[in-house]
């Protein structure tokens, strides 16, 4: 019975491990992301919208890398730079990207950032 107790514990210990990266609103399972050609492409597979947030570690995306996001109060430190809104059923794509992280919530974004990052590439959504 022990093992059977050490066992899950360990078992739930990954599965909250996994899951606290993408907490709330998360849409990960709704962008389907493959190669064609030298472009990324990222679809919303999902019957709501969604926005995506990404950064590049090999190739400076208009002159940032992953972690040189500057807020609006000049602290630097969060992960991700960049971000676009991917209706139902739609592609968006992006040329030669080296190193591309993303992350993905449900709902539209505009000029603000309705998620919090970090420094490690885990994020948190906001409500949509």
């Amino acid at each position: 019975m022990f093992d059977f107790k050490k066992k899950m514990l360990v078992l739930i210990s990954f599965l909250f491990a996994v899951n606290v990266s993408y907490a709330g609103n998360s849409a990960m399972d709704c962008v389907k992301t493959n190669w064609k050609g030298n472009n990324y492409v990222f679809t919303n597979v999902c019957d709501y919208n969604v926005y995506v947030m990404y950064c590049t570690e090999g190739k400076k995306t208009s002159g940032k890398y992953c972690g040189d996001y500057t807020g609006s109060k000049g602290l630097k430190g969060s992960f991700y730079t960049h971000t676009f809104n991917l209706k139902v059923g739609k592609t968006k794509s992006k040329y030669k990207p080296k190193g591309i992280r993303y992350g993905a919530c449900k709902g539209m974004t505009g000029f603000g950032r309705n998620f919090t990052d970090h420094k490690d590439g885990r994020f948190s959504c906001e409500e949509p």
